[in-house]
């Protein structure tokens, strides 16, 4: 019985002069993105120590990780919820992803359920911390509450309309 690869390698072998790289290369790839913290309002200044920022590519479907540690020092000054950019590969229209994200140092509502996920329902490619409390709507977590030595991780998998 034909593995997959060998299945999809047949189809293609009449269209793509060397089917084994080129499939390999057309759905999947792996590599790091530079990550950055914003206000939704007004963006602020807000330095990063560290991150380590990964994505892995499967056709059109992205899992993003993201580990940001703030500097000793943050400026600051932004306003509204706290907004990640830099984000490789922006999501489809009218898709709601959600991704787990964990905080250490941020200052949350006690008891909140947190996500990370995309700012709007259309194609974009900023994400954003929401903070769910019981019998009230989800909103984005004040980028307000990030200090110094904080660390913001996180995972999400989206669909991309990047071919």
């Amino acid at each position: 019985m034909a593995t997959l690869r060998e299945v999809l390698e047949r189809i293609l072998s009449s269209r793509l002069s060397s089917p084994s790289v080129e499939l390999a290369n057309a759905m999947m790839d792996s590599s790091t993105w530079t990550a950055a913290i914003r206000g939704s309002g007004t963006a602020g200044t807000y330095q990063i120590l560290s991150q380590n920022c990964r994505y892995s590519r499967i056709g059109r479907r992205i899992f993003l990780d993201l580990n940001i540690t703030m500097a000793a020092a943050v400026t600051g000054g932004g306003t509204g919820a706290l907004n990640i950019t830099g984000v490789p590969f922006a999501k489809i229209a009218d898709a709601f992803p959600i991704g787990a994200v964990s905080l250490d140092g941020l200052d949350w509502t006690a008891g909140a359920l947190l996500a990370l996920t995309f700012t709007t329902a259309g194609a974009g490619s900023t994400l954003q911390i929401r903070e769910t409390n019981d019998n009230a709507a989800a909103a984005g977590l004040a980028v307000s509450a990030i200090a110094a030595n904080d660390v913001i991780a996180g995972s999400i998998s989206y669909e991309t309309a990047d071919a």
